[in-house]
């Protein structure tokens, strides 16, 4: 993880564990790739949200190329 947009439950510096699939469901936390960039969001509705409220949620709009790589299942310890 790179940043602080997931805390207070995820932190800078961690490894997550991944399982890759190609969907996950609304609500879950996953890995994304948004016009090339990559993210590690809560999937909302129509955006990638983070877990810090400071941080606005990445609207998703239907020109968007979006992708998912996995499911984040936990943190390598």
């Amino acid at each position: 993880i790179s940043g602080d947009s997931m805390e207070p439950r995820y932190h800078d510096g961690e490894i997550l564990l991944v399982q890759a699939q190609e969907e996950v469901q609304p609500g879950a936390l996953g890995i994304f790739v948004l016009n090339g960039q990559g993210y590690f969001k809560k999937l909302g509705k129509n955006a990638l949200v983070s877990l810090n409220p400071r941080y606005e949620p990445i609207p998703i709009h239907e020109y968007d190329q979006i992708s998912c790589i996995g499911k984040v299942i936990g943190i390598l310890s």
